[in-house]
């Protein structure tokens, strides 16, 4: 029996396989397509040592706990019986409403940080297979002798706001659907919500999965160069 590999697509806003990030098996030798949309943008899903690790530490504790145990079984046989000491218990005052608040909080960040972390890798893969797709476009005219011209709804760093997007457009601005922002100069994304709060871009970062409405920026992950990630809706 042919041994299989787990998989992802990534082949987001066209795929609900993808949306929902459900993997599916494909058997070694076998098409490398997404079973729901037929894409091939798909990722290996490797294997976790999660499991692995957390065998061997079982086993270490026990075996600690063993030897802990026999060690003083030991002692109990040889020592004389004491008097057994009364502790003083003191009871420890309840954590307060507002320390289960702040560590909650700092919980949910610290997951939505992981989330934005996995999301702007999967994105920033999709935006180079979307690139990829272009460029192998461009090729295949140019072995055909044909000048490659550039698709009206499509633009290759083309100026914006922000720096250079590449990406779907609409009559020549981007908009139509998700591109990538290569972030130019120093700006500050307001986000249009009641708390007043902007997101500061500088040279080097990346906006992906940036989406434009009549020229404004409504939406997007920002991948800072630092390596951390930010998702934002501006207006929301």
């Amino acid at each position: 029996m042919a041994k299989a590999k787990k998989y992802r697509c990534l082949n987001f806003g066209n795929c609900d396989k993808a949306g929902k990030k459900e993997q599916f098996e494909i058997p070694e030798g076998g098409e490398l397509k997404c079973p729901e949309c037929g894409s091939e943008m798909i990722q290996e899903v490797k294997a976790s040592n999660t499991m692995m690790i957390a065998i061997i530490v079982a086993a270490v504790v026990a075996i600690a706990v063993a030897a802990f145990a026999l060690t003083r079984g030991s002692d109990n046989e040889e020592a004389p019986a004491q008097e057994p000491v009364v502790e003083e218990v003191v009871e420890e005052a309840p954590a307060t409403d507002q320390a289960v608040d702040s560590t909650a909080t700092a919980e949910a960040a610290r997951q939505q940080a992981i989330a934005d972390s996995i999301a702007a890798a999967e994105a920033e893969a999709l935006a180079k297979a979307r690139e990829d797709s272009v460029k192998a476009a461009e090729e295949a005219a140019k072995a055909k002798g044909n000048t490659p011209a550039a698709p009206s709804n499509y633009l290759t760093n083309a100026r914006c706001q922000y720096g250079l997007y590449t990406g779907p457009a609409v009559n020549g601005k981007p908009g139509g659907g998700l591109g990538t922002v290569k972030v130019q100069g120093s700006h500050s994304i307001d986000l249009r919500n009641a708390r007043k709060e902007t997101i500061d871009v500088n040279s080097g970062d990346i906006i992906l999965n940036a989406k434009f409405s009549d020229g404004r920026l409504v939406s997007g992950l920002v991948k800072f160069a630092n390596g951390q990630a930010r998702q934002f809706n501006a207006g929301v």
